[in-house]
């Protein structure tokens, strides 16, 4: 028993240094002794070789450092973990492990790299810190707080608690905001800063007493396929029979979108709506992730065909329910050709009634209100038919629902699909679908994107390159990570 072994990098199993000890002219006696003088308890122990254990242990601890997570976060992946950063006596030299991962209310013990003289040890997730480490909320080069990063010594034991100025959000909590920040996204809010005040003004019971910047400093986003994104329009109930009204306008919109898209290496993601109104106008928006930018055009060919003839024979030939999805497989092994959702939904102004004024603002809902107070202490009674008719004409413009639904949610066969439920189309399903792709002159995602493969452009990618007028082409707040799923906010 003459060696012991340290391990040189604790993330690296072959990364062993060999430490020459030589314990064989030591007694027991001696043996003993020492591990009284380093204070190990040897009651009970008799045997040579359990005393050497006893002071190899003590080396090995002495070369190391103890982390102990008191809080109920639990530090498990690259993003949150501990990383521990030694650095040689000139300064030149620098290694870093890979982050250490720690549970909730757990402790670890941190080899610590021979021969380098300096040791920090950093947590990566925010709203945690060392305690009493670092009173002052500066960043280093690297964005970390000085209260996230502390110099460690050997045989140190070093806490991780919650910072009490500004502590972490749960995943939870995180969540919910990433779900605010994409409907802010949705309705088209043009910038990031008032995307923070609403969701400071939303989520009163997550924020607490955190200014904007505080709350931008805790909140991480996580990735998540579109689909956990996808929140899709609620249906009204309207009065009006068949899914395009012949007595009130009406607009279509259909969506194509390339979402959780990677074209070697780089991202790929695009949000694309043509707008139907009745009234004889059409516009295209298109969103990409390039650049982070919107434009809204008008399609020179397709406004001068007769789209609205065509849009309800469409419609008139569909004898399905008014909301409903499917699947799309595709069956080749490049499934990145596909869309990931097709979309296509159709407005109407919703007419009051009492199923349907929660959807009509505050402001309209009170002037009912008192209209009907006044009446009662007038004593004038109005038939129902005439209330009606009177309450269309105070909410009139104000707002339009969604009364029909289709849903193409793409995927591959070899479970590349998001949700595994797999839902066959019909043929008046699929008819639907196939009858906007020729109204638009829409192709495969390689055929639209500027990023594909060589493929020939499909006609709704020329009329955006032929349009001479491009309306609204703005910077937007998004990121890759949330890209918008709907244009709500758009005036065309």
């Amino acid at each position: 028993h003459n060696t012991m072994t340290k391990r040189k990098n604790p993330d690296d199993d072959d990364s062993i240094q060999v430490v020459k000890i030589d314990w064989k002219p030591k007694t027991i006696a001696q043996l003993k002794l020492e591990c009284n003088e380093r204070g190990i308890d040897t009651d009970g122990v008799k045997l040579k070789r359990e005393f050497i254990k006893l002071l190899e242990d003590d080396e090995i601890r002495k070369a190391s450092v103890t982390v102990v997570n008191s809080t109920d976060f639990d530090l498990n992946l690259p993003r949150n973990g501990l990383e521990l950063i030694s650095t040689s006596a000139n300064g030149r030299s620098k290694y870093k492990t890979k982050p250490k991962s720690i549970l909730a209310n757990q402790s670890i013990q941190f080899g610590l790299a021979i021969g380098y003289q300096t040791f920090r040890l950093k947590i990566k997730k925010k709203g945690l810190m060392f305690r009493n480490e670092g009173k002052k909320q500066e960043e280093d080069n690297e964005g970390y707080t000085k209260k996230r990063v502390v110099k460690v010594e050997l045989g140190g034991k070093y806490e991780i608690v919650l910072d009490d100025t500004n502590p972490s959000l749960t995943y939870q909590q995180c969540n919910v905001v990433s779900r605010t920040i994409m409907d802010c996204i949705d309705d088209e809010i043009p910038y990031m800063e008032q995307v923070w005040e609403l969701v400071i003004k939303k989520l009163p019971e997550i924020v607490g007493n955190r200014s904007k910047e505080q709350l931008k400093e805790v909140f991480e986003l996580e990735r998540k396929p579109w689909i956990y994104w996808y929140k899709p329009p609620h249906l009204f109930e309207p009065s009006r029979k068949g899914i395009i009204p012949t007595d009130c306008p009406y607009k279509v919109e259909v969506y194509w979108r390339a979402l959780d898209r990677l074209v070697g290496g780089l991202v790929d993601i695009h949000t694309f709506c043509m707008r139907f109104h009745s009234k004889g106008k059409v516009y295209g928006i298109k969103c990409t992730n390039w650049g982070k930018h919107k434009i809204v055009y008008e399609p020179p060919n397709l406004s001068k065909q007769n789209f609205l003839e065509t849009i309800e024979k469409l419609f008139s030939n569909f004898k399905g329910p008014k909301e409903s999805e499917f699947t799309h497989l595709d069956n080749s092994h490049d499934y990145l050709h596909e869309w990931s959702s097709i979309e296509i939904l159709v407005f109407s102004p919703i007419l009051w009634s009492a199923r349907t004024h929660k959807y009509f603002s505050r402001q309209k809902r009170t002037e009912i209100f008192t209209f009907l107070l006044v009446n009662k202490r007038l004593k004038i009674r109005l038939n129902r038919d005439v209330l009606q008719h009177l309450f269309e004409f105070l909410v009139t413009g104000e707002p339009w629902g969604v009364r029909f639904r289709l849903h193409q949610k793409g995927g591959h066969e070899n479970g590349k699909l998001e949700e595994p439920k797999r839902i066959e189309p019909t043929l008046e399903q699929k008819a639907l679908v196939e009858g906007f792709n020729n109204l638009v002159g829409m192709g495969r995602v390689n055929e639209f994107s500027d990023a594909g493969d060589g493929a020939t452009p499909c006609k709704a990618t020329e009329e955006i390159q032929n349009a001479r007028t491009h309306f609204n082409c703005s910077s937007a707040p998004y990121s890759l990570l949330l890209h918008p799923l709907y244009f709500r906010g758009s005036i065309y």
